[in-house]
């Protein structure tokens, strides 16, 4: 979850930026930065599913096996 208000809160200062200088350069990197966070979402998800196949539910207290 940090994770993303870091890419966020840099898309954000991105685009104030390229507003600011008129330049379009950081509305397309934000549309790279939102790319990123999308996949690291997905993956996340991913793995939630996963678990929730193998042990059948997604309480808290069985997260502790995922600790390797």
């Amino acid at each position: 979850m940090s994770i993303e208000l870091v890419l966020l809160s840099i898309n954000f200062n991105y685009l104030i930026t390229s507003v600011y200088i008129d330049d379009r350069i950081g509305q397309i990197i934000t549309v790279f930065i939102l790319t990123i966070a999308a996949a690291e979402t997905s993956i996340g998800l991913a793995i939630l599913i996963c678990f929730y196949r193998l042990k059948g539910s997604i309480a808290i207290s069985f997260a502790k096996f995922l600790k390797g």
